[in-house]
This record gives structure tokens, C-alpha cells and sequence, in this order.
């Protein structure tokens, strides 16, 4: 999966480290990448880090133009 604007690249891949074990590798960043191997739980929980970050911006940005409108 890849995720692009103009100024970031975000890759993701899915690492099979054995038969019963796996990591995502995720890179930030071109031409130099940040590179985070996570595992599943840790990729689990930065993921809904994001989205609760994401939701907190959007119920914000949200009442911001409310807040405006009303004015």
C-alpha cells in the first residue's frame, strides 16, 4: 500500500519472519526513509493512535468553522 502527497511517501509491506510470525515494515520518507518494523500488535496500536488523532483534528477543525460561520 503506498500513500502519496507532495511531500510525503509512506510505504507499508507485510514481513513473513517464519512460519508463524509476521512484521509490517513501514517507510516514511524519500529519497532518505524512516524505516519502523513493527509487529503486529505494536502496527495495531499506531494505528489507532492515528485514527483517534485524525478524529480529534476533524471534530476540531469542524467546530473551528462552525464556530465562524456562527459569527
Amino acid at each position: 500500500m503506498s500513500q502519496e502527497n507532495s511531500t510525503t511517501h509512506i510505504d507499508i509491506t507485510l514481513q513473513q519472519l517464519g512460519e508463524e510470525m509476521s512484521c509490517l515494515t513501514l517507510s516514511v520518507g524519500e529519497p532518505q526513509k524512516t524505516t519502523l518494523h513493527l509487529s503486529l500488535q505494536e502496527a495495531r496500536k499506531l494505528a489507532g493512535n492515528l485514527i483517534q488523532h485524525v478524529h480529534l483534528a476533524e471534530v476540531s477543525n469542524s467546530l473551528k468553522k462552525t464556530a465562524l460561520k456562527a459569527v
